[in-house]
């Protein structure tokens, strides 16, 4: 028996998810709605958020990327017809009081070049519009003396001619298209720590961004990867975890004075882990504990080597992973 197909191609040569654990169609047709208890319990997640941040006096933001069919509904098939509400619309109401929601879908729709944020065969942003999107972001954050977008003069995109998105993989013959890749002219930030784990528990660092930057926790799901270099470029420090949770130790290690979390819009069928319950550490382990000797051995070594006394932490948490339970 053949496996459904994990993406279809719509008008144009765009190419959507489907057949997705979190039923992405089902959502955009409006079909797949939050239940009474979900929706309680995304409010009871997002008020305790806003309530252990506001304590904290951390400047947060709870912000969501549209699914990529929700920005391009003029490019899905033909028969496929986006909802006026969605699910996305339950958790915003959700959000409403409660911790300041960035939802991006009318900000993007609202721009012209908005086809151009996204990649034909890959459901990401890609780094021109992870671009505009931090940008809306630094203007959205209400901080004492702000954060200056990035401007075009500190910009370089090129395009990459051949690019295989993680859509345009899932065909038998690959589908190649193009990419815009960035250079940040001038950055001082540098990457100064990264555990290597691949998505969940993962962990990156980068500082000297801007000595006079503020310092920033940005959690979030693959779509946060494309905001790194440039948030970092502005930040004195930014510390990445691969998660759509909030881990209180690290808010608490690091002290930022802002936290972004960053969600597709698909992942929101699902409440993630409380923030009073969270760890990135449970992921962290049971990246580690699938490692064959080899790669233990490698990572060891990796982590063993010379850390900052502001990094050592995350290299003492992989190492103490790794330990037997």
């Amino acid at each position: 028996m053949s496996m459904p197909p994990k993406a279809i191609i719509g008008k144009d040569g765009w190419i959507f998810l489907t057949n997705d654990t979190n039923r992405t169609w089902d959502q955009y047709e409006g079909r797949l709605l939050l239940s009474d208890g979900d929706v309680a319990e995304w409010r009871q997640e997002l008020a305790q958020r806003g309530a252990f941040m506001r304590k904290n006096n951390i400047h947060y933001r709870f912000i969501v990327a549209p699914n990529k069919e929700c920005i391009a509904p003029d490019k899905v098939p033909s028969e496929m017809r986006k909802a006026p509400f969605r699910l996305v619309h339950q958790v915003e109401d959700a959000a409403k009081g409660n911790v300041h929601g960035m939802f991006l879908e009318r900000f993007i729709l609202g721009q012209a070049a908005r086809l151009s944020f996204y990649d034909k065969g890959d459901t990401h942003w890609n780094a021109y519009g992870a671009w505009h999107v931090v940008n809306h972001i630094m203007k959205g954050l209400e901080i004492p003396g702000g954060i200056r977008p990035i401007s075009e003069d500190e910009v370089h995109f090129r395009q990459a001619e051949t690019h295989v998105g993680d859509l345009s993989i899932k065909f038998d013959q690959a589908v190649s298209t193009g990419s815009p890749r960035v250079s940040l002219r001038n950055t001082l930030a540098r990457c100064t720590f990264d555990n290597r784990i691949t998505n969940h528990g993962h962990v990156s660092i980068w500082e000297g961004g801007n000595p006079d930057g503020p310092s920033i926790l940005l959690f979030g799901d693959s779509f946060a990867g494309a905001l790194v270099r440039y948030l970092a470029h502005r930040a004195r420090r930014l510390v990445r975890l691969h998660t759509n949770s909030i881990d209180r130790e690290i808010v608490f290690r690091e002290r930022p004075e802002i936290v972004l979390s960053v969600t597709i819009e698909r992942f929101l069928r699902s409440v993630p882990t409380r923030i009073h319950e969270y760890s990135y550490r449970t992921d962290l382990r049971k990246k580690l504990q699938m490692l064959d000797e080899e790669a233990r051995q490698r990572t060891i070594v990796d982590l063993g080597k010379r850390q900052s006394a502001a990094n050592a932490a995350y290299a003492a948490d992989a190492l103490c992973s790794m330990e037997p339970a």
